[in-house]
């Protein structure tokens, strides 16, 4: 079982731990700068998006050996800082696509340190060149692409229209055409919900 696919953040402890099947659940990063999302790049590295840090990083060691020494990859579009990084994918080409809600911040969309005037949905392609994607969506979350790498996947846990959409994308990854995907009921009381 590779590294990516059985490892997984305790956002709220500082935390990545790892999953084997001969070894259980183990601790395989003891501070992860508050990581969320956890993805291999190409390379096989493997690249941790840090919500409360707010930026994107990778792991400076082997997947096998690993060590608390980062890389920045990303933190900032046009000169501002990032929301809360949240979870990513890469395509084929090296390219990376990834959310970036409020969820890392305190008061989330109110917070003081907020800078962004929006909760993006980006492209960092392996030139290390970033493009916004969209700026329409409240609190965009998980990414998935299809088989072909044609359609990418968000899911928005805006709570009072929580839904996923489809971004038809070009050969180099910017944006085609987006269309609501699944559109599902409000959420009745919100009060408890918290997404990081």
């Amino acid at each position: 079982m590779g590294v990516g696919k059985s490892t997984v953040s305790d956002i709220h402890t500082h935390r990545v731990y790892r999953y084997q099947p001969e070894q259980g659940v183990r601790l395989y990063l003891a501070e992860s700068g508050y990581s969320n999302g956890l993805v291999l790049n190409n390379d096989n590295e493997l690249v941790l998006l840090q919500s409360r840090s707010r930026k994107i990083v990778t792991m400076a060691s082997s997947v096998n050996d690993p060590k608390t020494n980062y890389r920045e990859l990303v933190s900032r579009y046009q000169g501002q800082q990032f929301n809360s990084p949240n979870d990513g994918i890469y395509d084929q080409q090296g390219t990376l696509f990834f959310s970036d809600p409020t969820y890392g911040l305190a008061k989330q969309l109110d917070d003081p340190a907020k800078e962004l005037s929006f909760q993006g949905v980006y492209l960092l392609n392996a030139k290390g060149q970033l493009n916004v994607l969209d700026k329409q969506l409240i609190y965009p979350n998980g990414v998935a692409l299809s088989g072909d790498e044609k359609t990418l996947y968000v899911a928005a846990s805006n709570p009072d229209k929580p839904a996923w959409y489809q971004y038809q994308l070009n050969q180099d990854g910017t944006v085609k055409n987006k269309a609501l995907f699944y559109q599902l009921p409000a959420v009745a009381d919100n009060s408890h919900c918290r997404m990081d």
